[in-house]
């Protein structure tokens, strides 16, 4: 006879070896309202350390509000980072308060009323937010410039117009230190010099032992938070014009823009760091430049440097141009304007990236009020431009989308233990 009996609603198991996996399978669904060029988060899936994703599946459904241009493209575009928790600016906190169950994060709640975005609220912490901030720096914003230099109402941060033009590689004299010698090549060598200096262009020692075939060191050592980089794990970009369409609230013909979207993620990612899978939708109308006021070859093309002859291939400096600017700007290529200041533009990046032709007005919402006239922003848009895509540009319309992301984890859990 047993002596002891075990009641009937109680199971006793062995416990499981460590190195016993199974396939976890969360899906993640999301509704989101997309703004044009507003980075938008639209899933947050926490992995472990140790799990391996073997693959995801994105479907996804979108459509915009009555757009106000019948023929400009727009680039819809989704994006999956493995953000670690050693990548976020909160790292120490979150990593405490793994290890240390009675660590507080109080330090790191949200005061901001930002639910409207990221899908939180007050006092508590928003990894979205969290992650969004590490996100946008390391992908979206180039060196020297802080994740929410450009952003939209609710803490969302602008991203940049689609594709690099000729525009790319414009600095101002105050960005250059204003090179002032009376010899052509030797201002222009000075400009080019103060350029390297300012990392307008970059060499990091991590880049150097990039191009050596070494392997720069774990990001979970990184000390230094510009170099904590998430992971891409994939990315999706589909164009689409728009197509007419009943309005339904008035009967008139408008026309939209619609996506759908199924996509998958078959290349297996280990996470040796806790974290998040973060998924981010973004919207890239494909619009001009409004102060660009003639074709840059006009410009860039009228003396012998605009060539590129070969004896000046040893002289890389040689393809810098000045502008005076100002209210007539010398025969430059943007608006002229009294804040315009004095800048530099590389004729490579005319050969290297392309330029605009327009040659007369054009339909509403395919302008975009760049670059600034005192050029101090040359690639993002405002929220003017964004609500100018549409009829209605009172900012409220947007692109809405519905979707689900499934993912395949190889995992320690299994079923729950509360599951009916």
């Amino acid at each position: 006879m047993a002596r002891y009996r075990v009641a009937s609603d109680v199971r006793l198991e062995e416990q499981r070896p460590l190195s016993q996996r199974r396939t976890r399978s969360p899906q993640h669904t999301f509704h989101v309202g997309l703004q044009p060029w507003v980075l938008q988060p639209c899933i947050i899936a926490p992995v472990m350390a140790g799990e391996t994703l073997k693959n995801a599946l994105l479907q996804a459904r979108l459509m915009s509000d009555p757009v106000a241009s019948r023929t400009q493209g727009w680039w819809l575009e989704f994006y999956l980072f493995y953000v670690r928790v050693g990548d976020l600016e909160s790292a120490d906190v979150l990593r405490n308060m793994i290890i240390d169950p009675t660590q507080n994060v109080s330090s790191i709640n949200i005061t901001q009323v930002i639910a409207a975005h990221y899908h939180t609220s007050v006092n508590t912490p928003s990894w979205s937010y969290e992650c969004m901030k590490v996100v946008a720096r390391a992908y979206f914003r180039k060196e020297g410039e802080a994740w929410n230099d450009f952003q939209a109402a609710g803490y969302c941060p602008f991203v940049q117009m689609a594709g690099t033009t000729v525009l790319d590689s414009l600095h101002t004299d105050a960005e250059l230190g204003a090179p002032t010698d009376s010899d052509l090549w030797l201002r222009n060598w000075n400009a080019y010099q103060a350029a390297r200096a300012a990392k307008l262009t970059t060499n990091t020692f991590g880049e150097y032992l990039a191009k050596q075939g070494v392997a720069v060191p774990p990001q979970l050592t990184e000390p230094t938070q510009d170099y904590r980089i998430p992971e891409l794990v994939r990315f999706v970009r589909d164009f689409a014009y728009p197509v007419p369409t009943v309005d339904p609230t008035s009967g008139q013909v408008r026309s939209t823009v619609q996506w759908s979207l199924a996509e998958r993620v078959d290349k297996r990612r280990y996470f040796a760091e806790p974290g998040f899978l973060y998924g981010c939708a973004v919207v890239r109308p494909k619009v001009y430049f409004a102060n660009q006021v003639q074709a840059a070859a006009d410009s860039l093309l009228s003396t012998n440097n605009g060539w590129m002859p070969p004896e000046l291939d040893t002289d890389p400096h040689t393809a810098m141009q000045k502008y005076a600017g100002g209210a007539t700007d010398n025969g430059g290529f943007l608006k002229p304007d009294a804040t315009l200041p004095a800048h530099w533009v590389d004729i490579r990046d005319l050969y290297l990236y392309g330029d605009q032709f327009v040659n007369g007005p054009i339909e509403a919402g395919a302008y975009a009020s760049l670059p600034a006239l005192n050029l101090s922003n040359k690639k993002y848009p405002t929220a003017t431009d964004s609500a100018a895509c549409f009829v209605t540009t009172d900012g409220t319309q947007r692109i809405w989308g519905d979707g689900i992301c499934t993912f395949r984890i190889a995992s320690r859990l299994g079923a729950a233990d509360t599951t009916v």
